[in-house]
């Protein structure tokens, strides 16, 4: 165990994830470096200044740029108080209740969009589409659970797919250790065994949801449905798991996966703003939310 000066910091067994206790508050963050990004993970306070002032300040010493707080019903209004903004609305996200989420911004440059008016007109166009008149996967594409054998495919799925991920989804390790924890990855191959498309439901056993995330289709394969189809069986699958909602964070700037889920009766809830790093650039995400 390692501590640093900011207060009595404590660095969990992963470097990234910060611990912090005082008389006032208790915080454990996770210092996101690729996303130039500070997330907080659980908290609890009686003095929103100094925690937010804490957060702020671990923020500013490893030099990222965004926080983010996924707030309770209670307190999130204490948040915006303090220069946060609400940029999405979770209706389901605490065991079915309500999850806000916030984001507090270091630079002027991190929280200003592009393309606004198209990025609005993709969520417009998406959520008035209805779901598939046929619902059968094609013959030549078979559809299945990953297994650990498969993540050298996945791997070049997603090396083919994205030129930059918020995660390291291009490492053995990290594909096996998600697989092997919280994380379930649905797959399609075609008639040859090939790995053509994925996503995965990053599972919040605690909140009773799951993201899904992960989604790739090999440009060859697009239009085709797959993803539309990988979307309903981890559906299935985490119903069987008792979870109460589903939730993905989508590029803003893609018809296909906003249309792939607004199919699948999501609903939109906000767009965060430069979230993360994906396809070589710092990209808007949208929030789309399912009850199931």
């Amino acid at each position: 165990m390692n501590t640093i000066k900011a207060g009595q910091i404590i660095f969990d067994s992963a470097p990234e994830i910060i611990t912090e206790t005082t008389s006032d508050f208790k915080v454990s963050v996770k210092l996101d470096f690729l996303n130039k990004r500070l997330k907080v993970l659980n908290y609890k306070t009686r003095n929103y200044t100094r925690l937010t002032n804490f957060l702020s300040q671990i923020a500013a010493q490893n030099n990222l740029e965004k926080i983010i707080i996924i707030a309770r019903e209670k307190d999130w209004s204490m948040f915006v108080k303090k220069g946060f903004s609400l940029e999405a609305f979770n209706p389901y996200h605490f065991k079915g209740r309500p999850g806000y989420y916030l984001a507090g911004f270091l630079t002027v440059k991190r929280r200003k969009s592009s393309q606004v008016a198209k990025k609005d007109e993709i969520v417009r166009i998406a959520s008035a589409k209805g779901k598939y008149k046929s619902e059968r996967l094609k013959k030549n594409f078979s559809l299945r659970p990953a297994k650990k054998e498969d993540i050298p495919e996945l791997i070049n799925l997603y090396r083919n797919v994205f030129a930059s991920y918020p995660t390291p989804i291009y490492e053995r390790e990290y594909l096996a250790k998600a697989m092997a924890n919280d994380t379930f990855f649905m797959l399609v191959s075609d008639r040859g065994g090939k790995v053509v498309s994925a996503a995965s439901a990053e599972m919040d056993r605690e909140n009773l949801c799951a993201e899904v995330t992960d989604c790739a289709t090999l440009p060859e394969f697009r239009g085709n449905k797959l993803m539309y189809y990988l979307i309903k069986e981890i559906e299935k699958e985490m119903k069987k798991r008792n979870l109460i909602s589903l939730y993905t964070i989508a590029r803003a700037i893609s018809p296909g996966i906003n249309t792939a889920f607004s199919r699948n009766n999501y609903k939109y809830f906000g767009r965060f703003i430069k979230n993360c790093h994906i396809c070589g650039n710092l990209e808007d995400m949208n929030l789309w939310v399912k009850k199931i």
